[in-house]
């Protein structure tokens, strides 16, 4: 039995409120990353392996505090 064939009996034994739990899933796996967001995974990346960027410790709270005041 192929893959395919296997997936088909896994849905078609799926309660309705499965299904759609697992239409969400894959309508949110397939969605393609616009440039922007693509650049900035890239950037994220970069940032990672050079070990750029800037680093914050603190509170979610004082972080925020931090980007509201422009710093």
């Amino acid at each position: 039995m192929s893959e395919r064939e296997q997936a088909v009996r896994i849905v078609e034994a799926m309660p309705d409120y499965q299904i759609t739990a697992l239409l969400a899933f894959l309508r949110a796996f397939a969605e393609v990353p616009n440039a922007e967001t693509l650049a900035a995974m890239a950037e994220t990346d970069e940032m990672i392996r050079t070990g750029g960027g800037q680093r914050f410790k603190g509170s979610t709270a004082d972080f925020f505090a931090m980007l509201d005041a422009g710093e």
